[in-house]
């Protein structure tokens, strides 16, 4: 255990340093960078429970990313995440943290247009698009993890920016499964996405804390949509399996200013299984159900203290038809920045109100404590 210790604490001095690859010019031809990011997991478990396996330390990231120009206008992006390995033996979700994140070529089409081929991050939801390095939060909403809706897969998206860079558009086409896997569902369907957005007077970005402490208001705000119809096995849990259609809508608002930052986001699913006794309709006489989703978060950057304070609620209803299966809870977040978020101590709480009617031990309350490194 101190060993493990005097780890946590002496790694973030030595690891501050990046590679970078320059031509003539002084462009950068091949940028090499990485993330170390380790925690200890405490779940208060109930009274009575017997498997406490979610009481342990972790490697959640260790990642080294490589971004580059092949041609003028060809960039390409390859992410791996070295911690993704434990999982590829084991029945847990690789939506998390999976071993590949990104691997894609974009080009610079005429008229401002880039064309993103290859595994990529869906262009859907602020608080999923954000990156969790320099989120006040140590975990995303319950919904924006990957299971709710995909946030990465393989595909193509076209994207186009405009205003100074102040509005954004972005449309895709996916397989729709999420991984990078050989083969389609025997439906041989895609998944198609597209969002649009709005900043101002910043442009267009994702970043959650106002580290700048911004002199003037910026707000900014989202719409964005998503389609699929699969033939997969449904499964009235996370992750949300649906053998139909899904058709997911969402909008999202941001506002900063002076070290404080707001940040909202509601989701509405509509699901209509192939089969009308489907688990997700529950026996009743209905051929679609509805679940909804939203979330509402709060941040401060206190610059002399190197602090950044973060409270987080968020509700998620898989099932109309299902009354009472509400997921709700409530996160506190605290990060004590050494260097922005390059080095960074986080401790965050999850206070959580209901379990919904699964009977599972999801809403124990739980405590993670953590150090994260960018090496960049």
């Amino acid at each position: 255990m101190k060993k493990l210790l005097f780890i946590l604490v002496i790694l973030p001095l030595f690891t501050n340093a990046q590679f970078v690859l320059e031509d003539g010019k002084g462009k950068k031809k091949l940028e090499i960078s990485g993330v170390v990011y380790t925690f200890y997991n405490r779940r208060f478990y109930k009274e009575g429970e017997t498997n406490k396996d979610k009481n342990l330390f972790r490697l959640r990231d260790a990642r080294i990313k490589f971004v580059g120009d092949l041609k003028k206008k060809i960039a390409f992006n390859l992410d791996i995440n070295f911690a993704g390995l434990q999982q590829l033996n084991t029945d847990e979700s690789v939506t998390y943290n999976p071993f590949l994140n990104d691997a894609n070529i974009t080009w610079k089409a005429p008229g401002n247009i880039d064309l993103c081929v290859g595994y990529m991050r869906v262009d859907y939801g602020r608080s999923s698009m954000a990156s969790i390095f320099t989120s006040p939060f140590m975990e995303r909403p319950q919904f924006t993890k990957g299971d709710y809706y995909n946030r990465r897969d393989m595909g193509f998206c076209l994207t186009r920016q405009f205003w100074d860079k102040r509005v954004r558009l972005n449309a895709g086409v996916y397989n729709g499964l999420g991984t990078p896997l050989p083969d389609n569902d025997k439906s041989g369907n895609l998944l198609y996405s597209a969002r649009a957005d709005f900043s101002y007077p910043k442009k267009v970005d994702f970043d959650e804390a106002d580290l700048e402490h911004l002199d003037k208001p910026n707000f900014a705000m989202g719409v964005n949509g998503m389609y699929s119809n699969k033939q997969i096995a449904s499964d009235p849990e996370f992750p949300v399996n649906i053998n139909g259609r899904r058709m997911i809508y969402g909008a999202d608002f941001q506002f900063m200013y002076k070290g404080f930052s707001i940040q909202a986001e509601i989701n509405q699913l509509r699901g209509t299984p192939n089969d009308t006794n489907d688990v997700w309709l529950n026996g009743q006489n209905t051929s679609y159900f509805r679940s909804g989703a939203w979330t509402v978060s709060a941040s401060y950057y206190l610059v002399k203290a190197k602090s950044l304070i973060g409270l987080r609620y968020d509700d998620v209803n898989l099932n109309d038809i299902t009354r009472g299966d509400d997921r709700r809870q409530l996160s506190i977040a605290y990060s004590c920045m050494l260097n922005d978020f390059k080095t960074c101590f986080r401790i965050q709480y999850w206070k959580r109100f209901n379990q919904g009617i699964t009977g599972e031990p999801w809403n124990e309350d739980q405590l993670r404590v953590g150090v994260q490194v960018l090496i960049k």
